[in-house]
């Protein structure tokens, strides 16, 4: 029986303090993950957190420049602000931290390494002072590095979790991940050849292609095959094509429908509506809501 290959994979990423997030965590799927929403709905907010901590830079050459506005021009320091469109901020005029990690495991050893980088931002800041590059063997820790008072960890703090995570039992056999970096080379160098397990440091590039503004000018098939499967077989872009295809109609037709009979939009699941709506249409409905439902979850 052929042996399964032994994968680097992201698992979880952390935001605190990042953009208009306070606070989260999000779960990845091991294959394919896929950002949607609305302009303004934080796709941007979390492709650039990634891309600071792939990168091991904060500069805003990495980040999302297709999504900038007139009245927000994206930056490291603005997202840490919590920039809005309309001009305001999330946390202005007051001192904070804020980290960004992604978990990673290694399915052939069953372990897990975690990446980031922590921030310190005083009020009076215009530029970013004080922050540093990091990694630690062992999942996110519980706390989702917030103290008792949910108030995300200072650089101190930080530096004592990764000391104590020395002894963990992620770190056996490996060289020492546990560190608060003294440059974005030391950082990478570590990140690239001990985590990854020795990957071309230009293979993270390849991330920037699928971070710019994507219009499917040339057909959904033309665009899964550019930006989402580049190297995948014509029959599985042209099968993905299709059942999107097939979404977008129905959600088409939803639309129109409400349109139709005036009911009120569809959000997490049918309203309860009395009237005089055929049977049939409303079965219809009832329907296309619950298949708008299982495809965005």
């Amino acid at each position: 029986m052929k042996e399964k290959q032994s994968k680097k994979i992201f698992t979880r990423m952390l935001m605190n303090n990042w953009g208009g997030i306070s606070h989260k965590v999000m779960e990845f799927h091991e294959y394919v993950n896929l950002f949607s929403g609305k302009s303004g709905s934080g796709k941007s907010t979390v492709m650039d957190a990634i891309q600071v901590v792939l990168y091991g830079s904060i500069s805003s050459t990495f980040l999302n420049k297709a999504a900038d506005d007139a009245k927000n021009r994206r930056s490291v320091l603005s997202y840490l602000r919590g920039a809005q469109k309309d001009g305001s901020f999330n946390r202005e005029n007051q001192d904070f931290c804020s980290q960004i990690v992604l978990e990673i495991k290694d399915t052939g050893k069953n372990t897990h390494t975690c990446i980031g980088v922590a921030f310190e931002v005083g009020k009076a800041d215009t530029d970013i002072r004080k922050y540093c590059f990091f990694s630690h063997s062992g999942k996110i820790p519980e706390d989702e590095y917030l103290t008792e008072e949910g108030v995300p960890y200072t650089i101190a703090k930080l530096k004592k979790l990764v000391e104590a995570r020395i002894e963990s039992a992620d770190n056996r056999g490996r060289g020492d991940v546990n560190r608060v970096y003294p440059s974005k080379e030391a950082y990478l160098k570590t990140v690239y050849d001990a985590i990854f397990g020795y990957v071309e440091p230009g293979r993270m590039m390849t991330m920037e292609k699928s971070a710019i503004a994507l219009r499917m000018t040339n057909g959904t098939g033309q665009f899964i095959k550019d930006y989402m499967f580049p190297k995948s077989k014509e029959d599985t872009v042209a099968t993905i094509s299709d059942q999107l295809g097939a979404y977008r109609e129905i959600k088409e037709r939803v639309e129109d429908l409400e349109q139709r009979i005036k009911m009120p939009r569809i959000s997490s699941g049918l309203n309860s509506f009395s009237g005089n709506i055929p049977k049939s249409r409303l079965a219809f409905s009832s329907i296309l809501a619950s298949f708008s439902l299982r495809s965005s979850t």
